[in-house]
């Protein structure tokens, strides 16, 4: 195994670190060779990646930040609703009128070392009121078409004020 194995507390911060190596020989061992730099990477966390979405600008963003890799190394990769996964990239401007329509998105960034987050958005869900067709509301004689229902909390809160004034008066007639 010519793999040389280096092991010191200093290693265990993330980060870019540089390890200096010298040599010596065994025909010469009072001889030292002219240092090598071998620069070690230290990266144990994935990017972090958060969605937004900017509705007055028409756009999803993502912003992700690494720990240990500039934002100019993280490479992305985006699936638009159910399709496939696009080949790492450099970051796009997602539309938000598209993967709305799509069903939503999600997005992957991964930094030098290999470490990925993956976020997905999801367009909210939206309460439709069914509208009767033209022809059923003629047919029925009505105006009016659809379902109607009266909400029935304004009856419940009368019901509880003239329960607690009633109680009140019976106290003070006590």
């Amino acid at each position: 195994d010519n793999a040389l194995h280096v092991s010191h507390p200093a290693l265990l911060l993330q980060g870019r670190h540089v390890v200096h190596v010298r040599a010596r020989m065994p025909e010469a061992p009072e001889q030292v060779s002219a240092p090598a730099s071998v620069q070690a990477v230290v990266d144990l966390v994935p990017p972090e990646l958060t969605l937004r979405a900017e509705r007055a600008a028409g756009r999803l963003d993502a912003v992700a930040h690494d720990t240990v890799s500039p934002d100019a190394a993280l490479q992305w990769a985006y699936r638009v609703g159910e399709g496939a996964l696009t080949a790492w990239g450099e970051a796009r401007v997602i539309d938000l009128a598209a993967v709305e329509a799509a069903g939503g998105v999600e997005v992957h960034v991964r930094d030098e070392v290999g470490h990925a987050a993956t976020a997905r958005w999801r367009p909210p869900a939206v309460a439709v009121r069914a509208e009767a067709a033209e022809g059923d509301a003629a047919s029925s004689g009505s105006g009016s078409a659809g379902c109607s229902a009266v909400s029935g909390a304004p009856l419940l809160m009368a019901g509880l004020l003239l329960a607690g004034a009633r109680r009140k008066k019976k106290r003070t007639n006590s």
